[in-house]
């Protein structure tokens, strides 16, 4: 995430970032400071290990804070995302079923998409 601050001064912040899962179970959670250089821009990145989270969609926010003590928060962002594995698929050979795409998940991730139908 890219973090712009517009002021002509340097600005130290406190931010709060955590993502759950579909099931609402919090799966990453981390506060700290950080300092906003004036007119300029900077990337928060976050890592955090997925071993032993399910694929699928998970919810991430961002809570932006003047200090530790502030109050409501000066910006918030919502991050989706998703966690999928790096190994390709295999297509499943004829008379072979593997898994399949549950149109009725559409309002979870969506099914109909290029990607979907070229599967």
């Amino acid at each position: 995430m890219l973090l712009k601050n517009s002021s002509h001064i340097d600005r130290p912040l406190f931010y709060k970032a955590r993502i759950t899962g579909y099931d609402d179970k919090p799966r990453f959670q981390k506060g700290g400071t950080f300092n906003a250089p004036a007119n300029n821009s900077l990337p928060l990145r976050f890592v955090f290990d997925t071993a032993g989270w399910p694929l699928g969609p998970y919810d991430g926010e961002l809570d932006i804070y003047l200090d530790k003590t502030t109050r409501p928060a000066v910006d918030q962002q919502n991050l989706p995302a998703r966690y999928n594995q790096r190994d390709d698929l295999e297509k499943a050979r004829d008379g072979e079923f593997l898994y399949g795409l549950d149109p009725a998940n559409n309002d979870i991730f969506p099914t109909h998409t290029p990607g979907a139908f070229a599967f």
